[in-house]
């Protein structure tokens, strides 16, 4: 008995979907608690800006002004129905990240 059915084979497709998109965020910071940022999603088939936003925020840190014009962008992805192609990126070096080692130092 098969539970899930024949099996097939996956293809994965260079092409772009129709609606796929590529988001970006950049952060330009001001002083101390103020980050410009600019916002953008292209689309992949037409390399058109869809949507873009430029303001002000508050935010103290890079990752807190990242995450905020993330929400925008997945806010405005979800509406307008497009398929995200990848991770939202950005230009700050500021964002943390996790990165596995390749040795292990423990019991040593």
């Amino acid at each position: 008995m098969r539970l899930f059915g024949n099996k097939g084979t996956i293809e994965e497709s260079d092409q772009p979907e129709p609606s796929e998109v590529i988001a970006r965020v950049e952060i330009k910071r001001v002083d101390r608690k103020t980050r410009d940022i600019n916002a953008f999603i292209v689309d992949c088939v037409t390399s058109e800006t869809v949507y873009k936003a430029t303001y002000t925020t508050k935010a103290s840190t890079d990752f807190y002004a990242f995450n905020g014009a993330s929400d925008d962008l997945k806010n405005v992805i979800d509406r307008e129905d497009y398929i995200l192609r990848g991770d939202i990126t950005t230009n700050s070096t500021d964002i943390p990240f996790a990165r596995t080692l390749d040795k292990s130092t423990y019991g040593r």
